[in-house]
């Protein structure tokens, strides 16, 4: 299994708070309660990390929840860095071990 990194802000732009904020008021204005992310590249690109799971792509098995009050990443956590784990935590980002969807 590959390890899953932070993707630095130089090159990601916005912060993953800035990024759910942004799509967390998108959802407001349009009445949603919660969204399921299921793209990887999307999910990579929403919590600023890269894995190696696909070959010749930076992206990793798992999925992703946001509602107006949480956000929740699932994937294997053995996965995660120290660094994206910490990350993840500063941006209120609950990780849970299960990368698929039961």
């Amino acid at each position: 299994q590959y390890k899953i990194v932070p993707h630095q802000i130089c090159y990601a732009g916005m912060t993953v708070v800035h990024k759910l904020s942004s799509l967390r008021n998108m959802m407001k204005s349009h009445g949603v309660k919660s969204i399921l992310i299921t793209k990887l590249d999307e999910l990579a690109w929403l919590y600023n990390i890269r894995g190696g799971d696909i070959p010749y792509s930076p992206t990793f098995w798992g999925y992703g929840e946001v509602t107006i009050d949480e956000a929740r990443l699932y994937v294997h956590e053995n996965q995660l860095t120290i660094e994206a784990d910490k990350m993840l935590h500063k941006a209120n980002v609950k990780v849970i071990d299960s990368p698929t969807i039961p």
